[in-house]
């Protein structure tokens, strides 16, 4: 049974819960089916306990480290914080012709622990919604402003996402996102959105992202953007 996990984002100060989206334990380079599960609640916008990546007892060597990527993404989590992990996700990246489920891992652990939004830039088009998205959390989580124009893409998106047993489609991850970076939830959508109610709120945060633009600031301490 696939376990349930957070993307979770690791800032300087604290570690912010992005969203808690079931990921799949299986993102080997394979490719393993995804289950949809019965719980589709996100909690982003709940209060929760922040908790950290379990901290390896021993440095874990490159081969290690891609075997991680390629294996169980349950025990990748509890790796994150293991600087080989992250070496090894941002060599998979840079590479660019990694297998889907390899480079969904690799931009899971990217998105929780790089320090160089760049690294992520180039999956924001990637073909697989799922990469792409990620990518685009923890673009904006590293004080990216690229990741706001493909989270906001995603809005209207009823799509589930792929390597998710939870059955989350990509708006309500993306709407997690952007309320979480930026304090701002009047844009909608709410959690239990109709087609035309995600297509509004797209259209509020587009243009709030068109008047912004310009003037974004990312305050790295606490993880969110402002306009000035």
């Amino acid at each position: 049974m696939a376990a349930r996990v957070a993307i979770r984002i690791l800032r300087v100060t604290a570690l912010i819960v992005v969203t808690a989206l079931g990921v799949s334990c299986s993102a080997s380079k394979s490719g393993s089916e995804t289950s949809a599960g019965s719980d589709s609640r996100v909690e982003g916008s709940s209060a929760s306990d922040p908790t950290s990546p379990t901290a390896p007892t021993e440095a874990t060597d490159t081969a290690a480290a891609l075997a991680l990527l390629n294996g169980d993404i349950e025990v990748l989590t509890d790796q994150l914080g293991d600087p080989a992990v992250a070496s090894a996700a941002r060599t998979v990246l840079e590479s660019g012709d990694a297998e889907p489920p390899l480079r969904f891992a690799a931009s899971y652990v990217w998105a929780n622990v790089g320090d160089d939004p760049a690294v992520l830039v180039p999956l924001l088009t990637d073909p697989d919604p799922a990469i792409a998205l990620t990518a685009a959390i923890g673009v904006v989580a590293q004080g990216g402003r690229e990741g706001f124009a493909p989270l906001i893409a995603a809005l209207t998106s009823t799509n589930a996402l792929e390597y998710y047993d939870t059955g989350e489609p990509a708006w309500s991850a993306a709407n997690v996102a952007l309320v979480q970076f930026t304090g701002i939830a009047s844009n909608g959508p709410p959690f239990d959105a109709n087609a035309s109610q995600l297509a509004l709120a797209q259209q509020r945060w587009q243009a709030w992202l068109d008047v912004n633009a310009g003037s974004l600031s990312f305050d790295a301490a606490t993880g969110v953007w402002t306009t000035s």
